[in-house]
């Protein structure tokens, strides 16, 4: 917010001919009585100067006034009635009616206001009508007129088992609950407060799930709440609103939250006892006010291409961001990529698939540059993009490094991955491997959500812990700059190696390094709770393990060889292979569940993620439900209707891969073999 310093008053003393009666301390065009100050029909631009401070009645009605700016109602501290309707106003600086703690009564209305903020009216203590029919008001933001006053409720990690601890003990409406981030996706965690009633939420990190040697007792973090896209535009809103959320939400600090919580906890690493309300503890009462400055930023994206010469229209696309202090180095891979690659093609070299290379912007405000351009290219992208290889955070640490992608490709990861181990062992610090199909986080997030493209990401981490305390990477830190954290750029460069390898085999390969046996074995793997999956489920499982098997060694292994293969069936195999995750998208999912049920959610046992939630639903369905509450065998059926929807969508989708698999064993069934 700009702030404006005053400028001293000059006071001249001229002799003025006063006009409609009004006297020296009376603005010029206006008349004014008994407190009183009207300057209505005067083709008036701007609020006069020189009002006397004690008037408490200002008619400014049926003017051109343009805007209402700080400094015009400063000195008039004892007003308590304006009128300023049928203007063409615009625009009201934040902190104009700073000083009108006594007004009452404030008519806005027949002007050309489109956006009423919270800092707006801020001051306005004692207002009792407010007139603004007759605007061009397009949105209204909650909490605008009052701010949320309540209890701080401990409620941990938002679990089901917290929430039903405090809806037992506290009526929850309005209150505001101080959440640990971790455990689960944030806006699934605010998904279940808001359903009971919560009107505001404060975000914590305990420094117990932080990484060893992280300070966070002090340190502020951002969190973005928008799950992709612009969300000004109506069309994305209106996809995204079951996932946006009305509550007031706020990132908080470790030592904050022990205030509030009123906490004795201490320490890190080992010894660390977690914040927690103490029992028999008063509750702190606070109050929650929006002071939003909304401004306007140009979002951008960078895009440039390596056309393939064998099959142009299939798409390998890189991507990174380029306008973020969470980078860690994108940038600078990216560019060593693109110059190292073009060198390449000096030596003519040329790639049988296109190279695209996308630098996005709008990452940190909820991924809107990979977004739009992803919904803009949707069509193209579900039939042409091959994979997608991510340098979104790509050293963010120096301890772990860790290796996430679709099952797809956890072949091709592993043995990437391996060979880096083998080349570093002379030098020590060599981390084992750690290959992993978990939600990521970034832009990435669109091509594997929504579109089912296979996924490769290499990154840099500070520890392990943070892949037993899931979900820590949902907070934004002002990250080290690159020099900082990796002054000799040596782990940039093995990045930088592990993403060129990646994306040579991705382009040059002519079968795609694709393996569907081990989407069958994760498959498989996710289906171990008994208690949940049904026999005819295993048993589909089962039978799409060993057609994958078959698949893999017989189809696709002798179309490897170029003296077997025909390109117009390898471009088949090919796309069956591309096409196989597309088998696993849901219609929709928990917020911020992956729609894509071939990535999981960190935990110790593998688990699919909408069957984890699903489960989580009959819990929370007990405490949500109000409607049914007289009636619980009809309670009992919509409590489990989640669940029985998830295993049938599960159940499809594996079917659905089976079908597509089959297919590809048939492509070179009746293909005469060339060397007969």
């Amino acid at each position: 917010m700009a702030v404006f310093p005053l400028l001293p008053l000059c006071v001249l003393l001229l002799s003025l001919h006063t006009l409609g009666g009004a006297s020296p301390s009376c603005p010029v065009s206006c008349r004014c009585y008994s407190l009183t100050v009207e300057c209505g029909s005067t083709s008036l631009r701007d609020i006069p100067k020189h009002v006397p401070p004690s008037t408490q009645t200002i008619f400014l009605q049926d003017n051109v006034i343009g805007q209402i700016r700080r400094q015009d109602l400063t000195l008039l501290k004892h007003l308590h009635y304006l009128y300023l309707q049928n203007n063409s106003i615009s625009a009201v600086e934040p902190g104009s009616f700073q000083n009108q703690g006594q007004l009452l009564e404030l008519a806005l209305n027949g002007n050309r206001v489109h956006l009423v903020t919270a800092d707006m009216f801020q001051g306005l203590e004692h207002l009792r009508i407010l007139y603004l029919a007759g605007n061009d008001i397009t949105r209204l933001l909650d909490y605008t007129f009052r701010g949320l006053q309540g209890e701080v409720v401990d409620v941990h990690y938002a679990g089901v088992d917290d929430l039903r601890r405090a809806k037992d003990s506290l009526n929850l409406t309005n209150q505001i609950a101080l959440v640990k981030l971790g455990r689960a996706p944030l806006l699934y965690k605010l998904s279940l407060l808001s359903e009971l009633g919560f009107g505001g939420v404060l975000l914590y990190i305990d420094p117990c799930d932080a990484p060893p040697g992280s300070h966070t007792w002090h340190q502020a973090f951002r969190v973005t709440l928008n799950p992709g896209g612009n969300p000004a535009i109506s069309e994305v809103s209106r996809e995204a609103g079951r996932s946006l959320t009305s509550l007031l939400v706020q990132p908080i600090s470790a030592f904050l939250a022990k205030t509030l919580l009123s906490s004795s906890s201490t320490g890190q690493g080992d010894s660390c006892v977690p914040l927690a309300r103490p029992p028999n503890t008063e509750r702190k009462k606070i109050t929650l006010t929006v002071g939003n400055h909304l401004s306007s930023k140009k979002i951008y994206n960078v895009v440039g291409y390596l056309k393939g010469k064998r099959n142009p229209d299939r798409y390998v696309l890189v991507g990174s961001r380029h306008d973020s202090d969470q980078g860690g180095g994108a940038s600078a891979i990216m560019n060593q990529l693109i110059a190292a690659l073009t060198e390449q093609t000096k030596q003519a070299w040329v790639p049988d698939r296109t190279t695209v290379f996308c630098s996005w912007g709008g990452s940190a405000l909820g991924n809107i540059g990979s977004y739009e351009w992803g919904k803009d290219n949707s069509v193209v992208l579900q039939s042409s993009a091959v994979a997608y290889v991510s340098l979104n955070s790509p050293v963010r640490g120096t301890e772990t490094l860790r290796a996430t992608a679709s099952p797809t490709l956890l072949q091709l990861t592993l043995d990437i991955q391996r060979r880096q181990l083998l080349s570093c062992i002379r030098g020590g610090n060599c981390p084992g491997p750690n290959v992993s199909s978990l939600q990521l986080p970034g832009d990435v997030n669109f091509f594997a959500n929504q579109l089912a493209v296979p996924t490769v990401e290499f990154a840099f981490e500070q520890t392990k812990a943070e892949e037993t305390t899931s979900f820590l990477s949902e907070a934004q830190f002002s990250a080290e700059s690159p020099e900082t954290l990796d002054p000799l750029f040596k782990f940039h460069e093995t990045i930088a190696k592990m993403t060129a390898e990646a994306i040579l085999r991705l382009v040059n390969d002519p079968v795609l390094p694709f393996y569907p046996l081990d989407i069958a074995l994760d498959v498989q793997n996710k289906l171990k709770d008994k208690s949940v999956v049904t026999q005819s489920m295993l048993s589909t499982a089962s039978s799409l393990r060993d057609h994958a098997a078959f698949f893999q060694s017989e189809t696709m292994r002798p179309a490897n060889d170029p003296k077997e293969r025909d390109p117009s069936h390898v471009r088949m195999l090919n796309d069956v292979l591309r096409d196989l995750e597309k088998s696993f998208i849901l219609p929709h999912t928990p917020p911020g569940v992956y729609r894509n049920l071939l990535y999981s959610l960190p935990g110790r046992t593998p688990q699919f993620s909408v069957l984890r939630f699903s489960q989580e639903a009959v819990l929370h369905c007990n405490v949500t439900s109000r409607a049914l509450k007289h009636n619980s065998a009809a309670k009992e059926v919509l409590c489990h209707s989640t669940l029985n929807q998830s295993l049938s969508l599960i159940l499809r989708a594996i079917r659905s891969a089976e079908r597509l698999v089959c297919f590809g064993m048939g492509l070179f069934e009746n293909y005469p073999n060339n060397k007969k």
